[in-house]
């Protein structure tokens, strides 16, 4: 069963998204051609028809860009922030087919045919209980991924700050420390260049190690101990930047 609404409605044209019915979502507007869809469905009170791009490399899509078949939603917020944006809260209630979309006001309009869902039959009754088993499957996959993730971050926040610890102390003893000419065997020793084996195919991480490692060469090269620490200061202040 369907139903068209009796006249064109804004339709918002989505790059990154499929809409589905029953969802609220907050949304940043930036296109000229999606503001003007959302201040028009504002404005006239009315609902805003949201429909996905075919490929989100269209910039500035036409309506041979965009599906058949979109979302009707209402709009619970419209926020316009000093630098252009805008961020929408909308909520979809429908899915339905779209007809005659055309550009006219600065933005997208088409007449909005709801489709609506056919009695629930044995066959439905069976997807659905396929699909619900499959959408556990799913969460259950995520969620590993995700306690994979988790643990991953725990060990390298513990790892983080033990670094951190260990930098204190470092920068603790060099404060302590009253021989001008140990400061160059500590220091360079307390700036580490190893690097986790996976980042050494990065060609730009490959340079920065060496340049990094012939600096602390240099310095432990260099027998004169004044030449030593102008050498070292130059060197860490390269590792500040």
């Amino acid at each position: 069963m369907t139903k068209t609404t009796s006249k064109a409605l804004p339709l918002m044209p989505l790059r990154d998204m499929a809409p589905q019915p029953g969802t609220t979502l907050p949304m940043f507007v930036g296109r000229d051609v999606s503001k003007s869809a959302v201040r028009a469905a504002a404005a006239a009170k009315s609902s805003i028809i949201l429909v996905s791009q075919k490929s989100i490399a269209v910039e500035n899509p036409r309506p041979e860009d965009l599906y058949g078949v979109g979302v009707l939603g209402e709009l619970n917020q419209v926020l316009e922030h000093p630098d252009g944006t805008m961020r929408i809260v909308v909520t979809s209630k429908s899915r339905g087919y779209l007809h005659g979309i055309s550009t006219g006001e600065g933005h997208f309009c088409a007449e909005f045919e709801e489709i609506r869902a056919e009695p629930a039959s044995a066959e439905t009754a069976k997807a659905a209980k396929g699909a619900v088993k499959s959408f556990a499957a799913y969460c259950k996959a995520k969620e590993d991924d995700m306690l994979a993730e988790s643990r991953r971050l725990t060990a390298r926040l513990t790892e983080l700050q033990s670094q951190i610890q260990a930098l204190r102390a470092a920068n603790e003893s060099v404060g302590n420390l009253s021989d001008p000419v140990r400061l160059a065997d500590l220091i360079p020793g307390c700036i580490h260049t190893q690097v986790q084996p996976e980042k050494l195919s990065d060609p730009d991480v490959v340079k920065a190690l060496d340049s990094r490692i012939r600096a602390k060469q240099s310095i432990l090269s260099e027998p004169d101990p004044a030449k030593r620490l102008q050498l070292l200061r130059k060197f860490v202040e390269e590792q500040t930047k």
